[in-house]
């Protein structure tokens, strides 16, 4: 059973490196502002696959993870592939996902590279929570939440003060400049 989840592992992370090479934004040039995920999320994405990869291996070299028992062998592989499949995320949340201003419009591509966007001029509400820096930019159909290192963040919300229309999103983005520090 653990080499069967080893092996469903190893299928996960071709196939994460498929989605990154396929799937990923490339540059244009024409980009205001990209905001992705912080280097520090795919850290934490690589540890979880390799910890995921050292519970098999050392429960196969003999190792007592999770126990001495038979039973203990299911639980191994279902739980080192959960983190092998959870850091796969990750990984793909850290490379892929990106929210991109242009002049135009707010793109944002997810995990698995699906894209979503809405022109500035059709924003109809900004939503900053109180106790988070994560703005939520809306139209009548679409949603995208913005959230990243600081100083992409900082530039993407000028950007958006700047775009779109006064009316929708004056407190909202002033509270966010405030909380970035500008």
């Amino acid at each position: 059973m653990i080499v069967i989840a080893m092996v469903v592992g190893v299928l996960a992370l071709i196939l994460t490196a498929y989605w990154v090479k396929t799937k990923r934004h490339s540059k244009s040039g024409k980009e205001l502002v990209i905001v992705s995920e912080l280097p520090e999320t795919g850290a934490f994405g690589v540890v979880l696959i390799l910890l995921g990869f050292v519970m098999f291996i050392g429960k196969l070299a003999g190792m007592e993870i999770g126990g001495a028992e038979e039973s203990s062998y299911p639980f191994v592989a279902v739980f080192g592939l959960i983190l092998v499949l959870f850091g796969c995320e990750v990984m793909l949340m850290t490379i892929v996902k990106k929210v991109i201003a242009y002049k135009d419009r707010i793109e944002a591509y997810s995990s698995f590279g699906n894209i979503k966007s809405i022109p500035w001029s059709e924003v109809t509400q900004v939503k900053v929570p109180y106790l988070s820096r994560r703005a939520t930019f809306k139209s009548e159909d679409v949603s995208i939440s913005v959230n990243g290192k600081r100083e992409d963040y900082l530039e993407f919300a000028l950007a958006a003060k700047k775009y779109v229309p006064a009316v929708v999103a004056s407190d909202d983005l002033g509270r966010l400049l405030r909380k970035l520090g500008h």
